[in-house]
């Protein structure tokens, strides 16, 4: 909506996209695979921050260099299927989610020992949820080793531990390379959209005005998230 002195217009987003979506040229305008995420693309964006703009968006400027992860500070070693300790200066995605209702799998005092083992988190009670199952392979897809998440880095019901790793909640999204955030249903049982078997609908209004030349309608998923259960947490 665009405001005059007298009245607002209302006015429609649109862009120039190629005739086929293709991830070789990530900076011009495309269709998005509606399907499955590229993941080559996600690399592609990651490395470029890294590479040319990393200062300027890396870091929000309330951040302080200083800060430091809390201590006994846990990741997800995708490789090894594993909770362990993160090594000096890890490099890792994080996951913000909803857990929902259902029963998950929780790491405790009582299971460190079992899951810090290799392949620990194959053989746990209860299943991961589908959530974390599909932000495990995304990692992997991605090249990358390391992924946080609450449920299963976090000590739960360790009262010493949760205000450790709580308490340093900002500093731990700040310091991942990138977050996933499943803005999608109301509970860690849907899986994230986008990531093989979970299929995404992505409705994109497109127009070919001319034989070559073909316009599309601008997506707007933030519209949805204030509405999404996502966005209540306690932090995102």
């Amino acid at each position: 909506m665009v405001a005059t002195s007298n009245r607002p217009i209302p006015c429609i987003q649109a862009f120039l996209v190629a005739d086929e979506y293709n991830s070789a040229s990530p900076l011009k305008a495309r269709l998005p695979p509606r399907c499955v995420v590229d993941v080559s693309l996600i690399r592609h964006w990651l490395r470029f921050c890294e590479t040319n703009h990393k200062e300027t968006c890396g870091t929000p400027p309330w951040f302080s260099p200083s800060a430091t992860l809390p201590e006994h500070f846990r990741v997800i070693d995708v490789q090894n299927s594993s909770v362990v300790v993160a090594p000096e200066n890890c490099r890792y995605c994080a996951l913000s989610y909803v857990w929902g209702q259902n029963k998950i799998f929780q790491t405790t005092r009582d299971n460190i020992g079992e899951v810090a083992k290799p392949g620990g988190l194959l053989n746990v009670p209860v299943p991961l949820s589908q959530c974390v199952l599909d932000a495990i392979n995304l990692v992997k897809a991605m090249g990358e080793r390391y992924l946080w998440v609450d449920a299963l880095c976090i000590l739960q019901g360790d009262a010493d531990d949760l205000k450790s790793q709580i308490g340093h909640m900002d500093i731990i999204y700040t310091k991942a390379i990138v977050t996933f955030v499943s803005a999608e249903g109301s509970s860690s049982k849907v899986g994230l959209p986008g990531v093989w078997p979970h299929l995404r609908a992505l409705p994109q209004v497109t127009e070919e005005v001319e034989e070559g030349l073909r316009l599309a309608l601008l997506l707007e998923p933030g519209r949805s998230l204030p509405e999404s259960v996502w966005n209540s947490r306690a932090w995102t």
